[in-house]
């Protein structure tokens, strides 16, 4: 079996906050060396599904969130979030990723769209070392998987302080394996959620 290989756009989305009525680009703490060091760590993750992503493009770009405090909010921004990733149809093979440090309060609360090949993820708690499973986790989210009860596994809704969660079960890799961005004889209609609105 073949290790297929998807396109990675690479986006890091800066919030716009307003400081002393000023709208100002806040740091989101990724930058290019981090952000294709944790897609390889992700990668390493993915592997038993035979998938890797491969960056292809890397970006910055500003956000200014619908919230009154600058932040993205996970349901109002979504549409303008892929917009400005480039990601508002499916594409075989090539996904859009965005680096944001957070939506809109605290936690775990990375989130990701499948129907629009496209994730957000930040740094959970602060602590890069679980970069990596939250990045696979999201990417997960895009290859057609679903979250998990069992905490020790890599799509456990939440980030666990400590080990990082790294496994995927075997229906996991099998749907992976039938995604359409893996098999290309799959039809992405068959297994769409959630289309871009209009």
């Amino acid at each position: 079996m073949r290790t297929v290989r998807i396109k990675a756009r690479c986006t890091i989305l800066e919030l716009m906050v307003e400081k002393d009525g000023v709208l100002v680009a806040e740091p989101t703490g990724w930058d290019q060396a981090n952000v294709t060091s944790t897609l390889n760590k992700a990668n390493a993750i993915l592997a038993p599904a035979r998938v890797e992503f491969s960056l292809v493009k890397f970006a910055a770009a500003e956000f200014r969130g619908s919230r009154s405090d600058g932040r993205a909010d996970p349901e109002a921004d979504l549409d303008a979030l892929a917009i400005q990733l480039g990601s508002v149809g499916f594409t075989r093979e090539e996904v859009n990723i965005g680096f944001i440090r957070q939506f809109s309060g605290g936690g775990i609360n990375g989130h990701s769209a499948e129907a629009w090949c496209y994730a957000c993820i930040h740094w959970p708690f602060g602590l890069p070392q679980l970069g990596a499973s939250v990045l696979a986790h999201e990417l997960g989210h895009l290859l057609g998987l679903e979250h998990v009860k069992d905490q020790d596994l890599l799509m456990y809704k939440a980030a666990r302080l400590g080990t990082p969660q790294t496994q995927l079960t075997k229906d996991e890799i099998a749907i992976i394996r039938a995604h359409p961005h893996v098999d290309h004889t799959a039809s992405y209609a068959a297994i769409e959620k959630d289309p871009p609105r209009k």
